[in-house]
Protein backbone atom coordinates (compact mmCIF):
# COMPACT_ATOMS: atom_id res chain seq x y z
CA UNK A 1 0.00 0.00 0.00
CA UNK A 2 0.86 3.53 -0.50
CA UNK A 3 1.92 5.27 2.15
CA UNK A 4 0.35 9.03 1.49
CA UNK A 5 2.62 12.10 3.59
CA UNK A 6 1.82 16.09 2.75
CA UNK A 7 -2.51 15.76 3.14
CA UNK A 8 -3.94 18.74 1.81
CA UNK A 9 -8.19 18.93 1.08
CA UNK A 10 -8.33 15.06 0.88
CA UNK A 11 -8.39 12.26 3.02
CA UNK A 12 -7.14 7.76 2.05
CA UNK A 13 -10.45 5.32 1.92
CA UNK A 14 -10.14 2.15 3.72
CA UNK A 15 -8.38 0.67 0.41
CA UNK A 16 -5.86 3.41 0.06
CA UNK A 17 -7.31 5.46 -2.36
CA UNK A 18 -7.34 9.66 -2.01
CA UNK A 19 -10.23 10.98 -1.84
CA UNK A 20 -11.19 15.09 -2.72
CA UNK A 21 -14.76 16.29 -0.61
CA UNK A 22 -14.58 19.74 -2.51
CA UNK A 23 -16.72 19.95 -4.93
CA UNK A 24 -14.76 22.05 -7.23
CA UNK A 25 -11.90 20.62 -9.38
CA UNK A 26 -8.99 22.47 -8.44
CA UNK A 27 -5.27 20.96 -8.48
CA UNK A 28 -4.97 22.84 -5.15
CA UNK A 29 -6.39 19.34 -2.92
CA UNK A 30 -3.85 16.46 -3.35
CA UNK A 31 -0.48 14.35 -1.47
CA UNK A 32 2.52 12.70 -1.97
CA UNK A 33 3.71 9.35 -1.78
CA UNK A 34 6.78 8.58 0.44
CA UNK A 35 8.10 6.77 -2.01
CA UNK A 36 11.29 8.28 -3.97
CA UNK A 37 13.32 7.39 -6.52
CA UNK A 38 17.21 7.80 -5.91
CA UNK A 39 19.36 9.05 -8.88
CA UNK A 40 19.79 6.79 -11.66
CA UNK A 41 16.96 4.25 -10.20
CA UNK A 42 14.34 3.25 -12.43
CA UNK A 43 10.24 3.69 -11.39
CA UNK A 44 6.91 4.04 -12.11
CA UNK A 45 3.52 5.00 -10.66
CA UNK A 46 0.63 3.78 -11.81
CA UNK A 47 -3.42 4.98 -11.58
CA UNK A 48 -6.69 2.83 -12.18
CA UNK A 49 -9.53 5.15 -13.39
CA UNK A 50 -12.34 4.34 -10.70
CA UNK A 51 -14.33 7.43 -11.12
CA UNK A 52 -15.36 9.41 -15.19
CA UNK A 53 -16.02 12.88 -15.28
CA UNK A 54 -13.69 14.36 -12.85
CA UNK A 55 -10.58 15.75 -13.58
CA UNK A 56 -7.70 14.11 -12.27
CA UNK A 57 -3.63 15.05 -12.11
CA UNK A 58 -0.90 12.55 -11.34
CA UNK A 59 2.62 11.79 -12.16
CA UNK A 60 6.07 12.17 -11.18
CA UNK A 61 7.97 15.51 -9.99
CA UNK A 62 10.85 16.29 -8.50
CA UNK A 63 11.68 17.04 -4.67
CA UNK A 64 11.65 18.86 -2.88
CA UNK A 65 7.89 18.32 -1.26
CA UNK A 66 5.29 21.06 -1.95
CA UNK A 67 3.50 22.57 0.80
CA UNK A 68 0.53 22.77 -1.69
CA UNK A 69 -0.79 21.38 -5.14
CA UNK A 70 -0.75 22.46 -8.53
CA UNK A 71 -0.64 21.17 -12.04
CA UNK A 72 3.26 23.35 -12.34
CA UNK A 73 4.59 20.73 -9.87
CA UNK A 74 4.28 17.87 -11.74
CA UNK A 75 7.39 17.16 -13.96
CA UNK A 76 5.82 13.61 -15.93
CA UNK A 77 2.48 13.19 -16.06
CA UNK A 78 -1.05 12.63 -17.52
CA UNK A 79 -4.38 15.21 -16.50
CA UNK A 80 -7.68 13.41 -17.21
CA UNK A 81 -10.01 16.29 -17.87
CA UNK A 82 -13.65 16.37 -16.88
CA UNK A 83 -14.73 15.18 -20.90
CA UNK A 84 -12.72 11.81 -19.68
CA UNK A 85 -9.64 13.31 -22.47
CA UNK A 86 -6.14 11.98 -21.29
CA UNK A 87 -3.63 14.74 -21.86
CA UNK A 88 0.42 14.58 -21.22
CA UNK A 89 1.94 16.59 -18.77
CA UNK A 90 5.51 17.83 -19.32
CA UNK A 91 6.42 20.30 -16.68
CA UNK A 92 3.37 21.30 -15.47
CA UNK A 93 1.71 21.67 -18.88
CA UNK A 94 -0.90 19.59 -20.54
CA UNK A 95 1.04 19.54 -23.72
CA UNK A 96 -0.86 16.68 -25.86
CA UNK A 97 -4.09 15.09 -26.04
CA UNK A 98 -3.60 11.34 -26.13
CA UNK A 99 -6.94 9.24 -25.81
CA UNK A 100 -10.02 9.14 -24.11
CA UNK A 101 -10.47 7.13 -20.72
CA UNK A 102 -13.38 5.02 -19.01
CA UNK A 103 -13.21 3.41 -16.03
CA UNK A 104 -11.33 0.64 -14.92
CA UNK A 105 -8.72 2.07 -17.57
CA UNK A 106 -4.68 1.53 -16.33
CA UNK A 107 -2.14 4.25 -17.03
CA UNK A 108 0.93 4.56 -15.96
CA UNK A 109 4.30 6.75 -16.38
CA UNK A 110 7.89 5.85 -16.04
CA UNK A 111 10.96 6.79 -15.12
CA UNK A 112 14.77 5.25 -16.60
CA UNK A 113 17.52 6.23 -14.60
Amino acid sequence: MINWINLDGVSIDTNGILVNAHADSSYAYGAESQNILKDNEDGWVSYEVNQTGKTRLFGLKKLPYDASFSASSLGYGFKINYRNQLYRVKKGYSDLLIDTVATGDFIKVGRTG
